[in-house]
């Protein structure tokens, strides 16, 4: 069995300070004195994710305050991976990941909004469970322009594993 190895990345923490600066109405609520941001080293599991934030709890939380730090979350990234994907990709997962930091000073991350069919969320929106009254399915003579479903075959010859991303 293979060892990971952990090393600080200020390079992400500079990133994650940029989006924070530029997108305060999104990310306003984020501390990033409670995030500690790591690169990972080792033999990734295959389900797992390239950047994940997850909350810092139990041993690693015991861990941590014996050397003096007090961090809510854990932002890591396997680093090849990580390095491979452009740094637009990149940008959205570490994204993803502050926006999941709750907004209410709890050091827990909220659900995402969305968790819908995407032909469904696409036609008619990702709250359409909230609204009173959507266009009816069955009123007129032919059916709505609802998108297809995507494809769930990959394409021959197709190598990028962008799904594993998220």
């Amino acid at each position: 069995m293979s060892e990971t190895h952990y090393e600080l990345a200020p390079e992400i923490e500079m990133m994650a300070d940029r989006l924070c600066g530029r997108y305060g109405l999104h990310l306003g609520h984020v501390d990033l004195t409670q995030i500690v941001f790591l690169k990972k080293w080792g033999k990734r599991p295959k389900k797992s994710q390239v950047g994940e934030i997850t909350v810092v709890k139990g041993y690693a939380k015991a861990k941590l305050e014996e050397f003096g730090e007090n961090f809510s979350f854990e932002f890591s990234v396997w680093a090849e991976p990580w390095e491979q994907i452009d740094p637009s990709i990149q940008q959205v997962l570490l994204f993803h990941a502050l926006y999941s930091i709750a907004p209410d000073g709890a050091s827990r991350l909220r659900q995402p909004d969305v968790q819908e069919h995407g032909p469904i969320c696409e036609y008619f929106g990702p709250y359409w469970r909230r609204e009173k009254v959507v266009e009816s399915l069955l009123d007129g003579d032919s059916p709505l322009p609802i998108p297809l479903p995507p494809d769930d075959e990959p394409d021959e010859g197709q190598t990028s594993d962008f799904d594993s991303l998220f």
